[in-house]
């Protein structure tokens, strides 16, 4: 898969967010490079939500509760 197109405006990629965890990395490297499609901040910009500025891209539990789902 190819890597995400929303990386330039990205927070988490950018490392704009507080509290990166010392696991950002390899996150950038699974979810941004090569499965953006599992990334929760994706998921709810893809839908037409606002991402909320604390989500990080393993949390797709909670992206489903933004979008209503859960």
């Amino acid at each position: 898969m190819a890597e995400c197109e929303k990386i330039q405006k990205c927070q988490f990629f950018n490392d704009k967010m507080e509290n990166m965890p010392p696991t950002s990395p390899g996150m950038k490297a699974s979810y941004c490079a090569s499965d953006k499609l599992s990334c929760a901040r994706y998921i709810v910009s893809t839908a037409g939500h606002s991402v909320p500025p604390d989500l990080f891209p393993h949390q797709s539990e909670r992206a489903q509760v933004i979008l209503g789902r859960a």
